[in-house]
């Protein structure tokens, strides 16, 4: 008999998957909570650009900054999905409220989009208004805390 051929000998070699190691899945975690952790905007706002308000707006770039980080995050994690998700304080009517949570949602993924997030992996955006607050709408720090973007992972 003759010796194997080499194409009768080839060896299928399949890549499993890496597993997660105990520091990876931690520093996985922390990104997740840094991911999810929210973004405040000013009293009747959604804007993040800088045109828009004074040029040097401290504000605004903050936003931006907080965004960026999650921005980065997203993208060390490309198989993550989003929510994107526009609360307000209680102060306007419920219309009113809707419509700037929502702005407030769409400024956020128009930005991470430009940033260079795939718009893909937004698989929605939403607004809750004021009807799911941090903390009571009962004083002017509160108030600012509720009015915020949240991101929340709905997929790893």
């Amino acid at each position: 008999p003759l010796p194997p051929s080499p194409v009768d000998t080839v060896k299928v070699v399949r890549k499993t998957p890496a597993k997660e190691t105990r520091q990876q899945r931690q520093q996985r975690i922390v990104d997740k909570a840094r991911v999810q952790k929210p973004i405040n905007f000013e009293v009747a706002k959604s804007d993040l650009l800088l045109a828009s308000r004074a040029a040097l707006d401290v504000e605004i770039r903050d936003l931006k900054s907080q965004l960026d980080e999650k921005i980065t995050l997203l993208k060390k994690y490309p198989n993550w999905h989003i929510r994107i998700e526009g609360h307000t304080d209680d102060t306007g009517s419920q219309a009113r409220n809707e419509i700037l949570g929502q702005d407030r949602a769409e400024t956020v993924k128009a930005y991470m989009i430009e940033q260079g997030i795939p718009a893909e992996i937004i698989t929605e955006t939403v607004s809750k208004a004021a009807t799911e607050p941090l903390v009571p709408n009962n004083s002017v720090e509160n108030r600012r805390k509720n009015r915020r973007v949240v991101i929340v992972i709905v997929k790893e």
